[in-house]
């Protein structure tokens, strides 16, 4: 199995930046008044993102 590579993506400093201008919460409607021309579906990924990273957090 290949480690995975470490460090911030794309996705996530995408994360980070909606949740600073939203009072450090990322949410659906922040990321499309973050992003105007962002899809609800494509601002959905990055839910499923931190979920995500929420289970692994957990888990470990």
């Amino acid at each position: 199995m290949t480690p995975r590579r470490s460090g911030v993506r794309k996705v996530d400093q995408t994360i980070i930046d909606v949740a600073v201008q939203n009072n450090g919460y990322y949410d659906i409607d922040a990321h499309l008044c973050f992003d105007p021309n962002a899809s609800e579906k494509f601002a959905e990924t990055h839910i499923r993102r931190l979920e995500a990273m929420r289970r692994i957090i957990s888990i470990g």
